[in-house]
């Protein structure tokens, strides 16, 4: 009985110091650690050491560009689960993002909601099996870009247009399958 003891409290500790080396190299207070820890558990990934390198990655990111510890998670969260990328392709993400943030000058909720607006076409990609760590990194630039011009409004369609298939493509206005014809070097007329 006191083995079993002796190593449930080794874990416990190994836990703590964990929490405590993730909330020294993030900046981020336990509590917020502790709570995306507990999202990503009750989103189903149970894997605890990727959890924790994942989750590394996330409070890194949400320190460097001011972006809420929520969404840098569920971000995470979903490339984990939905794309399953590894750690370290969720890690060269996060530095997309920190560059991108440096690039276009966008933080905080704007950032948040430039990576919102790529992640619906992430999904797109997914389907059409295209979708890789570098294009989530891509399609978060070009709307954080997009955004940061004030044109997200119209990149949104575009975007839908490209990644969407034929079926999306034909419920674009006639300018902009126009457009994107000749920017794919095609014929218009």
């Amino acid at each position: 009985a006191l083995g079993d003891s002796t190593g449930i409290l080794r874990d416990h500790f190994t836990d703590i110091g964990d929490r405590l080396a993730l909330q020294l190299h993030s900046g981020h207070k336990i509590g917020e650690i502790m709570k995306a820890q507990v999202k990503a558990q009750q989103r189903g990934l149970k894997d605890h050491k990727k959890n924790e390198k994942f989750l590394e990655s996330a409070l890194v990111l949400s320190t460097l560009t001011d972006m809420s510890v929520e969404s840098t998670t569920e971000s995470f969260s979903n490339w984990s689960q939905y794309f399953n990328f590894t750690n370290m392709e969720l890690a060269n993400v996060g530095r997309t993002i920190t560059q991108i943030a440096r690039q276009t000058g966008l933080t905080g909720k704007n950032l948040e909601d430039a990576i919102k607006s790529a992640e619906k076409f992430n999904r797109s990609l997914r389907a059409a099996g295209t979708e890789t760590a570098g294009m989530v990194g891509q399609t978060a630039k070009i709307m954080a870009l997009a955004k940061a011009a004030g044109i997200e409004d119209v990149m949104g369609p575009l975007m839908e247009g490209l990644t969407g298939g034929f079926g999306k493509f034909k419920d674009l206005s006639s300018k902009m399958q126009s457009q994107l014809t000749r920017m794919a070097g095609g014929d218009t007329d």
